[in-house]
């Protein structure tokens, strides 16, 4: 995947994976294979219901990752979530789709205290948590440093730039940009930028109507950003969760909310 692309994506949070340990085909324990994030952010909008489903194909590669909030204590989330890397491994283990997650996930923090792997209706076995730097949470950016950004389009946009993994970034400040990636750059890849204001659509996901920000960038990536609850919930593109992904077109990777409920309940037994 091009890095560029990478970038756009790391920087508005859009993927939240779970990595397998390194699988040797069919028969083997899932416990030992799946590991669950070290941390899972989840914006302001975290409520007990919340759910959503999102696809991913990349590179000709489908999965499908699904999370849901089905309980909480005074001081943490229970999420049940089936992750990309567990719909790629169903090559291996053809009953992956049966399993899921359970993470207890502080409410502050988003650091995952302790997580399970199970089939519908069991306890599930406990699994491994990842190691993650301290303070360190996907999506989550550096406060930068204030600045203005002169675009191709020709508007100049309050911003602030920041460093990410040797890679600089501009993220609008302001009004329709507020939050917003406007343009990326780094030593040995090709820039991008926004390539237009954004515009506003509506799409249909499981028979409701979702109000979408589309944003267009020079290097053929696509954003469509909400303020669906679920989404914001699961997919937020910032610390304040103000919108969520729900959906990312770039070559070689399309990802789209194709699901979403504020009633969902457990599957795992807690």
């Amino acid at each position: 995947m091009n890095r560029s692309i990478t970038v756009g994506a790391l920087l508005l949070g859009c993927l939240l994976t779970t990595s397998p340990a390194h699988a040797q085909g069919a028969g083997m324990d899932p416990t030992q294979l799946i590991q669950a994030p070290g941390k899972l952010p989840l914006g302001p909008e975290a409520k007990v219901g919340l759910g959503m489903h999102r696809t991913i194909d990349a590179g000709g590669q489908k999965a499908t990752e699904r999370w849901a909030i089905v309980g909480e204590t005074e001081d943490a989330w229970q999420v049940e979530m089936q992750t990309a890397a567990m719909g790629f491994m169903k090559q291996m283990i053809p009953d992956m789709d049966e399993y899921m997650i359970g993470a207890t996930v502080d409410k502050k923090t988003g650091e995952v205290k302790q997580a399970v792997l199970g089939k519908k209706g069991e306890k599930g076995k406990s699994i491994q948590v990842q190691d993650m730097a301290d303070g360190q949470t996907p999506g989550e950016l550096p406060e930068g440093e204030p600045t203005e950004v002169e675009l191709g389009f020709g508007d100049k946009i309050k911003a602030k730039k920041v460093e990410v993994q040797g890679s600089t970034a501009w993220i609008g400040t302001e009004g329709e940009f507020e939050g917003v990636l406007l343009k990326a750059e780094g030593e040995g890849q090709e820039g991008f930028e926004l390539a237009g204001k954004p515009t506003q659509e509506k799409v249909q996901v499981n028979g409701q109507e979702v109000e979408v920000t589309k944003l267009s960038y020079t290097n053929e990536m696509k954003q469509w950003l909400t303020q669906q609850p679920a989404v914001r919930a699961f997919a937020p593109t910032s610390k304040e969760g103000e919108r969520g992904m729900f959906k990312l077109e770039a070559p070689g990777i399309t990802m789209e909310v194709t699901e979403v409920t504020t009633e969902a309940k457990p599957q795992l037994t807690w």
